[in-house]
């Protein structure tokens, strides 16, 4: 009876340790990985990451995906670590698992991801580097154009830079690393660079 009256005062606790768990990240991510499984499903038309996460939120039997940065071929699949081997692989495959619980019940799931404490590299919006000219140590003999776009590369890490005000100083710091392909501000500049 004890065993009964326990469980009957930590449900609610238990339940409310559920909901606050509810906002944590729907997606486990591995770059440069892929689930090797012949049930791999080919989707038709590859566009984005997203398109991938959206193809993978529409088909109710899909648990992870496979997506290549370079190619942009998108794989579904209905089975995840727990039932299939994950390979690394030294190419811009990019696994995603996920949480299909969270896919089918969160209305925002796919816009809220780094919301929801992701930190998925192709959902960051950036200013990238379109066009790079007079590479030189004198700063007035460089030049960056950026174009404001969703980041495609798989192959960065984002850094965050100190005591720097506003987006055109963060704008300059990107320009001056070699390494740095983007940059955004909000109220602290981070750049992307090239591992």
């Amino acid at each position: 009876m004890s065993k009964y009256l326990l469980l009957y005062f930590l449900f609610p606790i238990l339940l409310k340790i559920q909901e606050a768990g509810t906002a944590k990240c729907p997606v486990n991510v591995i770059y440069g990985a892929m689930l090797e499984n012949a049930e791999n499903i080919a989707e038709p038309e590859p566009k984005s990451y997203f398109f991938c996460m959206l193809a993978c939120k529409e088909n109710t039997s899909c648990y992870s995906a496979n997506y290549n940065a370079d190619t942009s071929a998108c794989y579904v699949n209905h089975r995840n670590s727990w039932s299939a081997n994950i390979t690394l692989q030294s190419s811009n495959w990019i696994y995603t698992e996920i949480d299909r619980y969270k896919f089918d019940n969160q209305v925002r799931v796919l816009t809220d991801m780094n919301v929801n404490q992701c930190h998925v590299k192709f959902l960051f919006d950036l200013r990238m580097i379109e066009e790079r000219s007079g590479i030189s140590n004198d700063s007035m003999k460089r030049s960056v154009l950026f174009e404001a776009k969703q980041n495609t590369l798989a192959d960065i890490r984002m850094q965050t830079l100190g005591s720097v005000e506003g987006s055109m100083a963060c704008a300059i710091k990107c320009m001056e690393d070699l390494n740095c392909v983007g940059f955004r501000y909000h109220s602290f500049c981070e750049v992307a660079l090239k591992y």
